[in-house]
């Protein structure tokens, strides 16, 4: 029974592992989907605590760095408007505040 137990949990931790190594092609999504379905095990195994946190900050690196390149679309978008009226300086504004909060740099 102990057995079976672990090897469960192992195979636990290998789906979790793969969707962490697939999540660049497989996206964020992906990877939340292979945590949910950990969590509804149940297992307090440390093995697969270690394996979700792992897949948690994956999940939480590729939201990131999607927010980051849609606040760099949107400021070279407004970078590109050659009209200088009140709606353009408020969306380069909003642009900015967005690029900043998602941690775009000058070298980005």
């Amino acid at each position: 029974r102990k057995v079976k137990r672990l090897v469960r949990h192992q195979r636990i931790v290998v789906s979790l592992r793969k969707a962490v190594k697939m999540a660049p092609s497989r996206g964020a999504d992906w990877v939340r989907q292979a945590v949910q379905a950990a969590e509804r095990t149940g297992s307090r195994s440390p093995a697969i605590s270690e394996a979700l946190q792992e897949a948690r900050q994956c999940i939480q690196e590729l939201e990131k760095d999607a927010r980051r390149r849609a606040a760099q679309k949107r400021l070279l978008a407004c970078g590109g408007a050659s009209v200088a009226g009140e709606g353009a300086v408020a969306e380069l504004e909003a642009a900015l505040t967005e690029a900043w909060e998602a941690g775009v740099d000058e070298q980005d």
